[in-house]
């Protein structure tokens, strides 16, 4: 007669248990969540800003008398399409488990690092930068031709700023290689459902074991009468 109530109380330990285990386990679930929604933001976010700055002057090239403006994506071509892949890196993110997420991790930091070293030697040399566009608009071809016809060349803010932005998605690339662990892996509380699904759902249908219906016997319980 002990046994049965001896494996109730172990049950219901059991029970207090996993109910002290579900709050940390669910505030771990949301820390993660916030990680990998940060995480995803801040990468879309400098990709924006990246793609905005190659599509305004970086460059103002004085040649003659006369303003040639030099956009970023003329000044640096492969910047948007970095920028761009930083994108599809994103969206990938939000669907890759563990292991795929460490790589596309790595694959961000080369992206930002990339990035940042191609518009490094644009802010350097801005009037190498701008010879392609005093090319075009002069037809003056040679590098050493370009420079000797352009007087000076004006700065503004944007390759400088692009610079950061890009050094910045580096930096996030580490960030997600450090915490992709702690994301939380998608579809996983689905995976799990059917199978607490069955659980409660075969749990009803155990049948009665011989101690079960003297315990129903000593209550006065007729243990052969259906339940419900």
């Amino acid at each position: 007669m002990r046994v049965p109530r001896v494996a109730e109380q172990g049950r219901r330990a059991a029970a207090r248990r996993r109910g002290r285990e579900r709050p940390q386990e669910g505030e771990l679930n949301a820390r993660g969540r916030r990680l990998k929604s940060t995480s995803l933001a801040g990468i879309v976010v400098l990709a924006g800003v990246l793609l905005i700055a190659g599509n305004l002057t970086w460059f103002t090239a004085h040649v003659d008398g006369v303003a040639i403006e030099v956009q970023g994506q003329s000044a640096v071509p492969p910047l948007s399409g970095l920028a761009l892949a930083s994108v599809a890196l994103a969206g990938a993110l939000s669907l890759a488990r563990t292991v795929l997420r460490i790589v596309l991790a790595v694959l961000q930091v080369v992206l930002g690092a990339v990035s940042a070293a191609a518009v490094l030697p644009a802010l350097t040399d801005p009037a190498g930068a701008s010879a392609s566009v005093v090319t075009e608009a002069t037809g003056i071809d040679g590098d050493r031709s370009v420079r000797a016809v352009i007087d000076s060349v004006d700065i503004t803010a944007w390759p400088t700023l692009a610079l950061i932005v890009a050094a910045l998605g580096a930096v996030l690339g580490l960030v997600v290689l450090v915490t992709a662990r702690r994301w939380p892996t998608p579809g996983r509380r689905y995976a799990n459902a059917p199978a607490d699904a069955g659980a409660d759902q075969a749990a009803p249908t155990a049948s009665p074991t011989a101690e079960d219906e003297w315990d129903a016997l000593s209550r006065g319980d007729d243990p052969t009468r259906p339940n419900g």
